[in-house]
């Protein structure tokens, strides 16, 4: 039998993998659709339930306005251009989201979405695909 050399087997299945080798959870694409009301549609990249956990479980002071306030800053990056909005996206996990709040009294701009030493974020997973118009539409590996 020979391998298939397709994208899913020349890159996802290993990329797959090394996340589960580093401790990551993996769910298949297929297991994070609405129907499990993992997402509420396709276009939700960021599952909102496990996000908002996390941002709880980091900034606990946090109240619930804020932690939507966080949700929608990250969920909603407002730039035309793609790479852009992905360099943006990848600055708030790296350094945080500016949002104004008072703690103890203080006024801070600085929120953590991504823990410096923690173990990593929680889920990979691989293409999504449904039809549409008799169109194959192809996710990729992302990382939640």
């Amino acid at each position: 039998m020979s391998a298939q050399l397709t994208e899913e087997y020349m890159v996802e299945n290993h990329a797959v993998n090394v996340f589960k080798n580093l401790n990551y959870e993996y769910i298949h694409g297929s297991k994070l659709t609405p129907d499990t009301k993992k997402r509420e549609s396709y276009r939700d990249v960021i599952l909102k339930n496990r996000f908002i956990n996390a941002i709880r479980r980091l900034n606990p002071w946090l109240n619930e306005d804020m932690v939507e306030k966080v949700y929608q800053l990250v969920s909603n990056i407002d730039h035309p251009d793609p790479v852009t909005r992905g360099k943006m996206f990848y600055d708030m996990l790296t350094s945080g989201v500016k949002l104004t709040f008072k703690e103890n009294g203080e006024e801070c701009n600085f929120l953590k979405l991504f823990p410096a030493i923690e173990p990593p974020p929680t889920i990979t997973q691989n293409s999504l695909r449904w039809e549409l118009s008799q169109k194959s539409l192809i996710g990729s590996l992302q990382l939640i």
